[in-house]
């Protein structure tokens, strides 16, 4: 099962920690890579990551929970 999960558009202030923070609610947190700034699928990228768990359940339970939950008024993409 897939351990690793693509978030963005998740508040500008978060940064790493903040992203280990709200994703160790649904299991253990392996790694989190940040993307460079870029464009992704066309569109500004500034905070981008890519988050892998111990459990591929845990990532299952992450994007059903967190996908289009709003955060500091914006929705979060998982």
């Amino acid at each position: 099962m897939k351990k690793t999960v693509y978030i963005k558009y998740q508040p500008n202030s978060w940064d790493e920690k903040k992203i280990t923070e709200v994703c160790s609610a649904y299991g253990k947190v392996e790694s989190v890579f940040k993307f460079p700034e870029a464009k992704i699928e066309g569109k500004e990228a500034k905070n981008a990551y890519l988050v892998t768990m111990e459990n591929g359940d845990d990532i299952k339970k992450l994007v059903e929970e967190l996908h289009e939950k709003e955060f500091e008024g914006q929705k979060i993409f998982a």
